[in-house]
């Protein structure tokens, strides 16, 4: 007779519990004025971190292993993606191109100002001129 009572007791008082705890965090639990939850800022900016970095990803996105980038027919973004090479260096590869003619060797980019043996020691495996674009 007493598991029946300690049950009933400890249903009653889950139940009232329970009770309890919905009524406080539906009526009072906050303060009803100046409270406010600030997620729209910090989900923005995610969103807009996302987006930034896509963006950046596609223009920047590294060479894989044994890819080669055609100097002679590669726009400055794909230029780009070789080590070293940033937006200005990319614009004068394709002035020079544009100017001189098409690179017969890829030494011949040491011709570009700007780009030294170092630079060029930098790109040497990932350039080609000719072959598949």
């Amino acid at each position: 007779m007493m598991n029946r009572a300690h049950a009933f007791l400890c249903s009653l008082l889950l139940a009232a519990a329970y009770l309890l705890f919905c009524v406080l965090s539906a009526h009072g639990f906050y303060p009803r004025e100046g409270y406010s939850i600030r997620t729209k800022p910090v989900r923005d900016g995610l969103l807009t971190a996302g987006r930034d970095q896509a963006e950046d990803s596609r223009q920047l996105r590294a060479l894989l292993p044994g890819e080669t980038i055609n100097i002679n027919t590669s726009d400055a973004e794909s230029l780009q993606r070789l080590p070293g090479i940033g937006p200005v260096l990319a614009e004068e590869i394709i002035a020079y191109r544009e100017n001189e003619g098409l690179f017969l060797r890829p030494e011949d980019l040491m011709n570009v100002p700007g780009i030294g043996e170092k630079t060029y020691s930098l790109v040497r495996d990932s350039i080609r001129v000719g072959g598949k674009s």
